[in-house]
């Protein structure tokens, strides 16, 4: 059982720009038991209709573990979540349920690397306010969070729905949450819009790592905006495609290090190195178009792969190959000069 008391909670700062309301109280999070199976459906169906309390009672009927409540300081159901890992999940389950259908046919069109995870959050409602900021809400994504950090370093990508985007808007685009479906999935009277967190190669702590160099300002890269998945030049954006975006993403990533086809395969498509194809040089190809006087720093490494090298190095081993080029014009033309001079004597 977790608890989650007090104006602030432990390990956070004050600030609550990021979606965490003040009025936090105390809450205690736990797996969900059968006696809780009547407390969540009631709030599955004021808050998202019956058709929809109907989805969420079968996964909990099928699916038990996934479900957690959050209790208040009288230990009533204030609130719940669902979360679990789609492998863990009987495949009619996740087709017979529109949410989880979209989510399995994201995964198909867009697979993770190999040995990479995803967790679908197919719901937390708070009873008195739905899945609107509350301290209940707070609470089950502290808790949710959690889940995370014991998942890495495998956990990539994360899918969750929302009714109504608006008041996480601006604390998704700062986290590079995203919206995956449009229109929204309707469930009976609810329009449901699917979200997608994706954490790059690096997991939760590559995602952690993103999201600290933002707080503070600091500039991971002169060129990818991983907010707005483009590429920045001279504060104009050009948008990637997918998989554009995550070769970049790995490359930058793993900046001034040689990466190699193979790798990008796993790593990127999730798939295994068969020898052929050029999937690959074709992504980096259109990268480098895309980017124009600033190409090269996807540097290729004849016969391995890739290296990427941050915009300001480039530049800087740009100036320091001219000058060797020069140095060794001018050394060659005063050797040639003295072949001559020699040659009249």
């Amino acid at each position: 059982m977790a608890l989650y008391g007090g104006p602030d909670f432990p390990g956070q700062q004050p600030r609550r720009s990021r979606g965490f309301p003040r009025d936090v109280g105390e809450f205690y999070v736990e797996r969900a038991g059968p006696a809780d199976g009547a407390a969540i459906a009631d709030i599955s169906a004021a808050h998202d209709g019956e058709t929809g309390a109907g989805i969420i009672e079968r996964w909990r009927r099928h699916l038990p573990r996934a479900f957690y409540v959050v209790r208040d300081a009288r230990m009533q159901v204030a609130g719940f979540y669902c979360l679990f890992d789609p492998r863990e999940a009987a495949p009619t389950l996740l087709d017979n349920d529109p949410i989880t259908s979209n989510w399995i046919t994201d995964l198909r069109k867009n697979p993770l690397p190999k040995g990479q995870t995803a967790l679908f959050l197919r719901r937390w409602l708070s009873r008195q306010y739905g899945e609107a900021p509350s301290g209940v809400q707070a609470a089950a994504w502290l808790d949710i969070k959690r889940h995370y950090m014991e998942r890495r370093p495998f956990l990539q990508r994360v899918y969750l729905g929302l009714t109504n985007v608006a008041p996480y808007a601006a604390v998704a685009e700062g986290l590079g949450i995203r919206v995956i479906d449009e229109p929204p999935t309707v469930i009976g009277n609810t329009s449901i819009s699917s979200l997608e967190l994706d954490m790059g190669p690096l997991s939760v702590d590559g995602w952690l790592a993103r999201l600290a160099a933002a707080e503070i300002g600091a500039e991971q890269d002169g060129l990818l905006d991983e907010r707005r998945r483009a590429i920045v030049l001279n504060g104009r954006a050009t948008d990637l495609t997918r998989k554009e975006f995550e070769v970049m993403r790995y490359l930058t990533l793993r900046q001034g290090e040689a990466v190699s086809r193979t790798e990008l395969l796993n790593d990127v498509w999730g798939i295994k190195h068969d020898g052929g194809g050029n999937v690959v040089d074709v992504i980096v190809a259109s990268l480098r178009k895309k980017l124009g006087a600033s190409a090269s720093v996807i540097e290729t490494v004849h016969g391995h792969g890739y290296l990427y090298r941050s915009p300001g190095l480039s530049a800087e081993i740009a100036e320091a190959d001219a000058a060797v080029r020069q140095q060794s014009s001018r050394t060659a033309g005063r050797i040639k000069t003295k072949r001559l001079a020699r040659s009249r004597f």
